[in-house]
């Protein structure tokens, strides 16, 4: 099967959304994945601080809840953020300048082949790990403390660190330079 194509923002909305950035300003783009929104341990605050935070920002800023919250929960949010609850995550990683997240798998490896700076708010599982080793590598910033104030201040740093970018940016030709899944497959054959 051909890959599935999604068409980019210039040629409209992106597929299963009504996302389109507004603005030439830098994107940020804040998830903390699924099943953060429905309750989970009692993290569903972190979207509220996450609107808080992105609202003193001169960026423009999509923040996505997942199935569990609905976006109008959040309340009007300021005029440089947009809220859905799903945008596929390959798109905006094209797009953005930086993203705020919780160090799930997913978003991680995202950001990684994407090459954009991150800011880690870490909730559960191995997460906190998976910060730590974002701050260690210059990667990223992990916020523990979970304040909108913190979280402005790390998302204000990395949009800024040109460093920073430029590691991501490495990470990602070096994750481009890997062998696709097909050839791994081709590979594993031989070794039988």
């Amino acid at each position: 099967n051909p890959p599935m194509r999604v068409r980019s923002a210039e040629s409209g909305p992106v597929p299963e959304t009504d996302w389109v950035p507004k603005t030439d300003r830098p994107l940020v783009y804040i998830s903390f994945g699924t099943i953060t929104g429905g309750g989970l341990m009692g993290f569903s605050e972190v979207y509220g601080m996450a609107v808080e935070a992105a609202a003193g920002l001169d960026a423009e800023v999509l923040l996505t809840t997942g199935p569990n919250i609905d976006p109008k929960d959040l309340g009007p949010a300021a005029e440089n953020i947009v809220i859905r609850s799903f945008v596929p995550q390959k798109v905006v990683f094209e797009r953005a300048r930086a993203v705020m997240h919780h160090g799930g798998s997913g978003t991680l490896l995202g950001a990684f082949e994407a090459g954009v700076p991150m800011v880690v708010v870490p909730l559960f599982a191995d997460q906190p790990w998976n910060a730590d080793r974002v701050q260690a590598a210059g990667l990223g910033l992990s916020v523990t403390d979970r304040s909108a104030e913190t979280m402005r201040d790390a998302l204000a740093t990395v949009l800024t660190d040109r460093a920073m970018a430029e590691r991501n940016k490495k990470i990602a030709a070096e994750m481009a330079a890997l062998p696709d899944l097909d050839a791994a497959l081709d590979r594993m054959e031989t070794l039988r």
